[in-house]
Parts: structure tokens; C-alpha cells; sequence
């Protein structure tokens, strides 16, 4: 149980796997085997269940966010080619190709903690905590079909595309249930299931170094910035973040040079 003590009726604390299924979904029970290290002793509870019901919600909600903005999106029609994206969105890409080259490692290894911690990370820190955050404005105010929705959605159609089959061998139902209802491009012609889609396959341009290097100190800043922000909003002195301007007053020569180079995307990254 979740104490570490052996499973007995006498000590009423055995969890029917039946009951996890009835009331959670069997999903839900695959989680708990996948995030499980069976070089342990294997312990289940209703905390243990709770909590993954609660990481199960993330990649789910997660799903379901790319699946209402890629409304009306068809992906042999309007994908934009990587060289016309924005640079935001090749920071995304190159997210997405680790998050693959870590669940491949898992999955070689049987270790399917960390492929469950890999894709559970990437939803709630790289999509939520930060892309889909910043995506908001462009999804929501840009025209329809102006190049900048288009190049969000592009982005957000290869993560959905990865997710549905990278979670498949996992979550297999939920998986089938966003394959059913995500746009599709001509490479699934014929596959009635995600369990009969191919292994995802990283673009050689996805994996950029060059990207990563580009948005590494914005990223560690953005923590310290969405703080002072939220102090800001606690106060009263502002209501949104939009409301607000950002000033750095410290830099050391090499800072002030980076932030003058990237002065263009600051205050996206910042939503202010």
C-alpha cells in the first residue's frame, strides 16, 4: 500500500484494480503501472491515484487546448515551412525533439518512468508554463489565416501529432480518442487507430542549438519577470501583465548586449 506494507483483506487496505478503473478510467491504472518502478517494491494509494489522476488532467487538458485551436486547420494546406517560422515557434520545435529523444531513450530502456515524466514535464513546463502562455495573443487576436496564426498552428499540429503517438503505448484509449478527432494529414492515410500510426520521427531541423542558446537566458529571466509581475498585480498597480513595462536596471556589458539583440521578442516572452 502506499505506507509500504503488504496488501491484505484482514488489514483492509487492499485497492481493487477493478474499482480504479470503474471510477478513473482504465488509463488511469496503466498510468499508475507506467509510472511505477518496478525496481522497487510497487505501492498503490488513493493519494498515490489522486496524484496521477491530477498528471493524467495536464497531458489531457494539454490535448485538448492544440485540439480547439487546430480547428479548421488542415495541415497539407496550411503547415508552414520551418524556415518561415518564428523564432518562438523553433524554440517549441526543438523542445518537442528533446521531449522524443528522451521518451526513445525510455521506452529502449523499459523505464517507463521517465518516459511518463518526459511527457508530463513537457506539457505542463515547456507547452504550458511557457509556449502556450505566450501563444495566447496570436492564437486569439492575429487573423485567421494571417501567416502568425499559421505558424503557431503549423507548431502546434507537429506536437499534437507527437503526443498521440508517443502516448499511445501508455494512455492506448486517450491516445485513440485525440487520433480520432485531430486534424490529419495525408501521411495518416489508411490508419484507423493512433496504434497503427509510425514511431515519430525528429526533423533533423527541429533539434537547433543555435535556437536554444538564442532563448536560453529569456527563458531563466522569464521565472523572475512573471514573479515581480504577479507582486505588481497582488498590489494593485496593475491588472494584466500587458499592463505593465519591463526594465532591466543591472547588466553586466554582455547581458545589455544580449537583451539589446533580442529586443524585438522581449516583451512577447514576457507578455508585457
Amino acid at each position: 500500500d502506499g505506507e509500504g506494507r503488504k496488501m491484505s483483506k484482514s488489514l483492509g487496505n487492499v485497492v481493487a484494480p477493478q474499482e480504479i478503473i470503474q471510477n478513473f478510467g482504465a488509463d488511469i491504472l496503466r498510468l499508475w503501472v507506467a509510472s511505477s518502478s518496478y525496481n522497487d517494491d510497487v505501492r498503490i494509494s488513493q493519494e498515490i491515484i489522486d496524484r496521477l489522476v491530477d498528471g493524467y488532467r495536464k497531458i489531457r487538458n494539454t490535448v485538448r487546448y492544440l485540439l480547439g485551436n487546430l480547428e479548421g486547420f488542415n495541415p497539407d494546406v496550411h503547415a508552414v515551412p520551418y524556415a518561415k517560422l518564428l523564432d518562438l515557434d523553433r524554440w517549441a520545435l526543438n523542445a518537442l525533439a528533446k521531449m522524443i529523444e528522451a521518451v526513445n531513450e525510455g521506452y529502449e530502456r523499459y523505464d517507463f518512468v521517465s518516459v511518463y515524466k518526459a511527457i508530463h514535464a513537457f506539457c505542463n513546463e515547456e507547452l504550458s508554463g511557457i509556449y502556450l502562455d505566450i501563444l495566447k495573443d496570436r492564437l486569439y487576436t492575429s487573423a485567421a489565416h494571417s501567416p502568425e496564426r499559421r505558424c503557431a498552428q503549423t507548431v502546434l499540429y507537429h506536437i499534437l501529432d507527437v503526443l498521440v503517438r508517443v502516448t499511445a503505448p501508455i494512455v492506448c484509449f486517450t491516445s485513440d480518442e485525440v487520433f480520432t478527432l485531430m486534424a490529419k494529414s495525408s501521411k495518416h492515410a489508411g490508419a484507423l487507430s493512433a496504434h497503427l500510426l509510425e514511431w515519430p520521427v525528429i526533423d533533423p531541423e527541429w533539434r537547433s542549438f543555435a535556437v536554444e542558446e538564442k532563448f536560453a537566458v529569456l527563458m531563466e529571466l522569464r521565472p523572475y519577470v512573471l514573479k515581480a509581475l504577479e507582486e505588481k498585480r497582488r498590489t494593485g498597480a496593475i491588472g494584466g501583465s500587458l499592463e505593465a513595462k519591463v526594465i532591466f536596471e543591472t547588466a553586466s556589458d554582455r547581458d545589455e548586449a544580449y537583451l539589446k539583440r533580442h529586443a524585438a521578442i522581449i516583451h512577447s516572452i514576457f507578455i508585457v
